[in-house]
């Protein structure tokens, strides 16, 4: 059976990533395929981690433009930006609630990074998580009931869930791998996350099931596979490799078959998030 195109593998909606192609980190967006690349930001700082809001209409994304990381939100085509959070610490990670209305976030205002949660608008910044571990990469459950995230030392993390206030934390992964930057399947069945092994550089992709059960692995590359992000539908997880000498962006069949190249560009292109809809 011959290997399908990237055009027969992609989905509806459009990928926003960041690359560095124009000599420093912007915000790009793409069709799922590949196609039409189309650049969103314009400025000489770093642009990074895009976060499609849930209709498609605006992009989360964090930038040091005032020297240090704040999170910031733009409207699909790139015009008005409009700064969210203002904090002399690190401020990164967005990621929207189902409904729109709220943005969890990571913060270092307080020492260690940790999970905090705002309205749309920036307004009643509240903090999620409270201990000395560091804590990224907070990910709304499709219903928004709960919030999936990375916690530990940087040498030793695992996945964790809450509930969106903070409250019943349960940790889902306990070995002694490396994981992080879990994301939740649209239909909140399955977690994918990156691991490595202690001592490793290599991560590769893995889902598990909604309790923590069932960790299989999507990659077994020997380069490292990195950020990722569900399709709209759940049947394709597009993903960050460094399996052709630099970032570039792939996407896959959710079970990890039929990895096929989306970006080829001598630059690095890295952390997409796939709308789920119709962008203009």
């Amino acid at each position: 059976m011959p290997t399908p195109s990237a055009a027969e593998l992609a989905g509806p909606g459009k990928i926003a990533f960041w690359s560095t192609r124009d000599g420093n980190a912007e915000i790009y967006a793409m069709n799922s395929d590949g196609s039409n690349v189309t650049r969103l930001t314009f400025h000489n700082a770093i642009d990074t981690v895009p976060d499609w809001s849930p209709d498609g209409s605006r992009v989360l994304f964090a930038s040091n433009r005032v020297d240090n990381f704040e999170i910031y939100v733009m409207d699909a085509d790139g015009s008005n930006v409009k700064r969210l959070t203002v904090d002399p610490s690190l401020d990164t990670l967005p990621d929207w609630s189902p409904d729109g209305t709220k943005i969890a976030f990571v913060s270092a205002r307080d020492g260690f990074p940790q999970i905090y949660v705002m309205n749309a608008d920036g307004s009643n910044v509240t903090r999620l998580t409270d201990n000395f571990e560091e804590n990224f990469a907070p990910g709304w459950s499709p219903d928004g009931t709960r919030i999936v995230f990375t916690s530990g030392v940087r040498s030793d993390t695992d996945i964790y869930v809450m509930d969106a206030d903070g409250f019943n934390v349960v940790r889902l992964t306990d070995d002694s791998d490396f994981e992080e930057d879990p994301t939740w399947s649209p239909d909140g069945t399955k977690i994918a996350f990156r691991s490595a092994a202690p001592g490793t550089a290599d991560t590769n992709i893995f889902v598990i099931d909604a309790d923590g059960s069932n960790k299989t692995a999507l990659t077994t590359h020997p380069a490292a596979d990195l950020f990722h992000a569900w399709s709209p539908d759940g049947s394709k997880i597009v993903f960050t490799t460094e399996r052709d000498g630099n970032l570039e962006l792939y996407i896959m069949d959710a079970d990890g078959s039929n990895p096929i190249r989306l970006t080829e560009d001598p630059a690095k292109d890295g952390t997409p998030d796939w709308s789920v809809g119709s962008v203009p």
